[in-house]
Parts: structure tokens; C-alpha cells; sequence
């Protein structure tokens, strides 16, 4: 009976003194979405409040009775680098945080092809010094349903000396965007999930799988 309520104790100790834990999706160096309501979400104890300070405005909100939390900041403009905190029990700051357009580079292995293996790849790569295109890779893990949160790789810039493992494909979509379209100058954020030789259907929900009659069994 005591070791239950000494369980019991550390337990509900436990849960009312938990960090603030964040997705590995929000790094330093990361890019966030210019122009729509900036999503931030996470774990923290049930009840705590949470607050998100970002250009010089800040908002909070409480952990629901399971611990999770999300916010919307408000839109912002292009721009950076800027720091991010979010505070609730403890405290996490990130640094180099630009506003810009983020994009999700998926597919097979024409997407997942390396800036290592394309012609004149030392040229292009030594070239490749974007510290306004960000990159951050997904981890693999084959599950049949939706995770809170995924591996990943931290945010980095592009540089000559981390460009050869980028996609090729979506390094050089982001230097047009970079050089020569309407959006010249503004970040591009990068997020690679890929896997050669994977059918379409993997990247689909079984819900959506079962609500096209086309894909239906």
C-alpha cells in the first residue's frame, strides 16, 4: 500500500512539473510560413499555461486535460532572422528563425536524388551558399496512422559545406524562387520526406484511401 501511494506521488509529481516539449519540426534556423497564422504546438503538463513570443508580440494559451497545447500567431511578413521563445515551466528560445515560404519536397527517388550525383556536382555545390534557403530532412519510420511527431534533422542553411547531401530537385526549385521569380529575396524553407520506390498509397491516409472510390478495395 505505501509503495502504491510512494507510486502514485512521483506519478502526479511528475505530470504537474513537465517541460514544455516541442515537435522536431521547430528547430533553430528554421523557416516559417510568411503570410498565414503561424502554427506552434506541443506537450506541457494538463492545465499549464504556455506563451509564444515572436516579434515582439506574444501569446499563450493552457494545456488540454492530456498535456497538448497549440497556438496561431498572427501573420507575418517575409523577413528575419528573428528569435522565438516559448515559456511555460521552462523556457525554449530559438535563434536565426526567418519568415518565408515553406515547402514539402516528397516523392520517391527522383526527389530523394542528391545534389552529389548530378553533373558538374563539385561546381554547383562549392556555388551553393543560400543562407536564405533552409533545409530540413524527415526521418523514416513506415506506421499505419498519424504521429505527433516525427525525426527529423535540424534546420540548417545551405552552404558548400552541407549541400551535397541536399535534393536536388528541391535545392535548385528554391534558388530560382531565390534568384529569379516574383519571390526574389524572400526565404525558402525546405522540408525533405522521401523514399525511392515507395507507391503513391503510402503517402495516403487509410481514410482517404477509403473515401476514393477509385482506390477502394
Amino acid at each position: 500500500m505505501r509503495l502504491r501511494l510512494l507510486l502514485t506521488t512521483l506519478l502526479v509529481t511528475v505530470s504537474l512539473s513537465a517541460d514544455v516539449a516541442l515537435p522536431a519540426i521547430l528547430t533553430d534556423h528554421m523557416v516559417l510560413q510568411r503570410g498565414l497564422p503561424i502554427h506552434l504546438w506541443g506537450k506541457a503538463a494538463p492545465g499549464e499555461e504556455v506563451a509564444a513570443t515572436f516579434r515582439a508580440a506574444t501569446l499563450s494559451t493552457k494545456a488540454d486535460t492530456l498535456g497538448k497545447w497549440s497556438l496561431y500567431l498572427s501573420p507575418s511578413d517575409a523577413g528575419g532572422p528573428f528569435p522565438l521563445t516559448i515559456k511555460g515551466n521552462n523556457t525554449i528560445s530559438f535563434t536565426d528563425v526567418l519568415v518565408g515560404d515553406v515547402w514539402v519536397a516528397s516523392g520517391q527517388s527522383n526527389m530523394e536524388f542528391q545534389m552529389r550525383q548530378i553533373d558538374n556536382a563539385e561546381a554547383e555545390i562549392a556555388a551553393a551558399n543560400y543562407p536564405k534557403i533552409r533545409r530540413i530532412k524527415v526521418g523514416r519510420k513506415p506506421i499505419d496512422y498519424p504521429l505527433d511527431d516525427v525525426t527529423a534533422q535540424p534546420w540548417t542553411a545551405v552552404t558548400p559545406q552541407n549541400a551535397s547531401g541536399a535534393s536536388a530537385v528541391a535545392f535548385f526549385f528554391a534558388k530560382h524562387l531565390q534568384e529569379k521569380s516574383s519571390a526574389s529575396g524572400v526565404p525558402q524553407g525546405i522540408i525533405e520526406s522521401f523514399w525511392g520506390g515507395t507507391p503513391v498509397e503510402a503517402w495516403m491516409s487509410l481514410r482517404a484511401i477509403g473515401e476514393d472510390p477509385a482506390l477502394s478495395p
